[in-house]
């Protein structure tokens, strides 16, 4: 709990909670962050491996693709009610293997995926 108030997350119940959840979770962890502390948090926690998005903006998907291939976080803003589907495999790490290396289909393509992502 210490590490994550030092990082900046408020030391109520609920942010501690929610922060081990984000820190133990096997999934990807989706916030509803109406105060944006967890997403202050986040930043402050990820700060140089970090990948920002919205759905809304050109290249969002190559930003992911360099991400997943790279072994970056991503913060995906603003979602909203429906996701794009090009997110499922993401979403459900469709990570397959040839050979020795890993690899997740985004889109149209295949790219490798790293498994610190």
């Amino acid at each position: 709990n210490s590490t994550m108030i030092s990082e900046g997350l408020p030391s109520d119940r609920i942010s501690l909670e929610n922060g081990a959840i984000v820190n133990n979770c096997l999934r990807w962890p989706i916030l509803i962050d109406p105060q944006m502390q967890g997403i202050k948090w986040l930043k402050k926690k990820e700060k140089d491996n970090l990948d920002i998005i919205q759905l809304s903006q050109k290249h969002w998907l190559k930003t992911l693709g360099n991400a997943i291939t790279n072994g970056r976080s991503v913060l995906i803003e603003n979602i909203g009610n429906d996701l794009d589907p090009t997110l499922s495999t993401v979403l459900s790490r469709s990570v397959f293997r040839r050979g020795n290396v890993m690899y997740l289909r985004l889109g149209e393509e295949e790219i490798e995926y790293n498994p610190d992502f």
